[in-house]
C-alpha cells in the first residue's frame, strides 16, 4: 500500500519530448544533451510507473468501498483522481 495516494496528491508525470539536435550543436554538447536526456527518460519510466501502479490500487479500493447500486450510476473515468471528482459530483 506504500504510495497509495500518489495518484490523488500529484498529475501524472508528463512525457518528455523528443530529443533534436540544434544545427550549430557540437558533438561535445550534443553527447551531453543525450546522456541527460536518457537520464531524464529512464526517470520518467520509474515516475509512471509508481504513477500507474498508485492508480490501479486506489481505484480499487475506491470502487471496493462503494455499494454496487451507487457504483453503477458513477461513469468510468481512467484516473483515480476524475473517478473521485465524480463521485463528488
Amino acid at each position: 500500500m506504500a504510495e497509495i495516494d500518489l495518484d490523488v496528491t500529484i498529475q501524472a508525470p508528463k512525457e518528455l519530448g523528443k530529443l533534436v539536435r540544434a544545427q550549430n550543436e557540437a558533438d561535445d554538447a550534443w553527447a551531453i544533451r543525450e546522456k541527460n536526456h536518457d537520464r531524464a527518460m529512464i526517470q520518467y519510466d520509474i515516475d509512471m510507473t509508481r504513477w500507474n501502479t498508485s492508480n490501479r490500487k486506489c481505484l480499487m479500493i475506491i470502487k471496493g468501498s462503494i455499494s454496487d447500486n451507487i457504483k453503477e450510476e458513477i461513469p468510468e473515468s481512467t484516473t483515480a483522481a476524475e473517478y473521485l471528482e465524480r463521485v463528488k459530483s
